[in-house]
């Protein structure tokens, strides 16, 4: 006879972390912030490329540059 398959219309449930949102049950592109999420303020509707904020270095605290181009010596954890 024939098998029955039943379908789930093709979407897998995703128990994964969305790096858009940093929810848990979804991926990005199935998220529902739809806004962008900027990488350099951190706060959304914008994307770091059009940021107006000041970019400060994670390392020294400094504004004006980013941490891998941080003259000053690495912090270290711990």
């Amino acid at each position: 006879g024939k098998k029955s398959v039943e379908s789930s219309g093709g979407k897998k449930k995703n128990v994964g972390q969305c790096y858009r949102c940093g929810e848990m049950g979804h991926q990005s592109y199935e998220c529902p912030k739809k806004d962008d999420k900027c990488f350099n303020c951190g706060k959304w509707g914008h994307r770091s490329d059009v940021c107006r904020a000041k970019v400060t270095c994670f390392n020294c605290g400094e504004e004006g540059h980013k941490s891998p181009e941080c003259k000053k010596s690495k912090k270290t954890m711990g």
